[in-house]
This record gives C-alpha cells, sequence and structure tokens, in this order.
C-alpha cells in the first residue's frame, strides 16, 4: 500500500511540475502579446507609455537627457487607396523592418503607436542625436523606397 502511495505521489508530482511550467510558458506568451503589435511585431501604445514613464523617471534621477521621436507615414492614406490596405499592410511591416535596423541600440525602444504612426525612444540622446538618427531613418527610406513599392506591387 505504502509503495501505490509513493508512486501515485511521485506522478501526482510529475504530472503538477509540467503543469506548472505550461502554465509559467502560458503567462510569458501571454506578456509578451500584450505588449507587442501582433501585425508588425513591434510593441504596442501600451507597452510605449510603460516604457516612456520608466525612461523618464530613471532618466530623470541621472539628469540625462531622453528624446521621444514621432513617425508618420505621409499620404499612406493614398497607398490603401489607391492599391489596397493588402499593400498598406505590406508598407506597414516593411517600415517595423526598417526602423529595427536603424535602432541599432539595445536601449532605443520602437513602437507603433497607432495606423501608420510609429513613436521612438532614445534615451541618453540629445536633439543632435535625434537628428542624426531621423536622417538614418529618412535615408534608409529613401534608399529602399523602389524595393518598398516593389513588395507593394506584387
Amino acid at each position: 500500500m505504502l509503495t501505490a502511495f509513493l508512486i501515485y505521489m511521485l506522478v501526482l508530482l510529475k504530472t503538477q511540475q509540467r503543469e506548472y511550467w505550461r502554465a509559467l510558458h502560458n503567462e510569458f506568451k501571454l506578456a509578451r502579446q500584450s505588449r507587442t503589435d501582433a501585425f508588425t511585431q513591434l510593441f504596442n501604445r501600451r507597452f510605449f507609455d510603460e516604457k516612456l514613464k520608466e525612461f523618464g523617471n530613471m532618466l530623470s534621477r541621472n539628469r540625462g537627457p531622453l528624446t521621444i521621436m514621432l513617425i508618420d507615414c505621409d499620404l499612406f492614406k493614398r497607398i490603401n487607396d489607391n492599391y489596397g490596405h493588402d499593400i498598406g499592410d505590406e508598407c506597414l511591416k516593411y517600415l517595423a523592418q526598417l526602423f529595427t535596423e536603424v535602432l541599432t541600440r539595445s536601449t532605443d525602444f520602437c513602437a507603433r503607436y497607432g495606423g501608420e504612426e510609429f513613436s521612438v525612444i532614445l534615451p541618453g540622446v540629445d536633439s543632435k542625436g535625434c537628428k542624426i538618427v531621423a536622417e538614418r531613418i529618412r535615408k534608409k527610406s529613401k534608399t529602399h523606397h523602389c524595393r518598398l513599392m516593389a513588395t507593394s506591387f506584387r
């Protein structure tokens, strides 16, 4: 009887352990989904607001600069109207990838703010540094304009 009880307890323990790790995995997955824009895989506006507060608090103690860049894609409505929302969606995905490539510091933070609007937090960067980052984004998007349009016409 004691042997059967011990076997039962071991099986129960193993089952509970498996359920615990499964629940923990699901919790991490849910947390990631709640802060990520499912479409572009960038962070979402809600998480941007949280990070902005966090960076603001941290840098106010250290007296460091904090730059916020808002990027609005000009004439995006025209792309959707002329070529359809599928093409517009591809453009948004492409832009998200472009921002990820340009923002190389681990502290840089990019999020989809809404529709075709993106926001970037650059902790420790002043206005001069922000202009440099903005120019890199502009140049890369201009350089890849043909590829962006080629992607759009698939």
